[in-house]
């Protein structure tokens, strides 16, 4: 229940991710990183997906005042997000966010 959530409050944001620390990204990203509960439903799998999206295009703003350490983990953990089967665009996402934040 708690990625449904999660993927439901942060598939609605866009502006509102910018404000997040990198510590609260990261977490919200370890989340959206757990595989989805075979019984959610649709609408919680659309919403996980636009969460996943969101998350890796917000992160490199969401960074630019973290500390290193904090980068380096946060790096991690899209780099562990796309070793996961991802759709085709959504790797090609992660990627994109893993260059960014080097």
């Amino acid at each position: 229940r708690r990625s449904a959530d999660v993927g439901a409050v942060v598939a609605s944001a866009r502006e509102e991710l910018q404000s997040m620390t990198s510590v609260v990204a990261e977490d919200a990203l370890t989340i959206l990183l757990q595989p989805p509960v075979s019984v959610e439903s649709v609408s919680a799998c659309v919403n996980r997906l636009a969460a996943q999206k969101n998350m890796l295009a917000a992160l490199p703003g969401i960074c630019k005042h973290a500390s290193l350490r904090q980068v380096l983990s946060v790096y991690s953990r899209v780099v562990e997000f796309r070793n996961v089967e991802t759709a085709k665009d959504l790797a090609s996402l992660c990627d994109g966010t893993a260059q960014e934040l080097t």
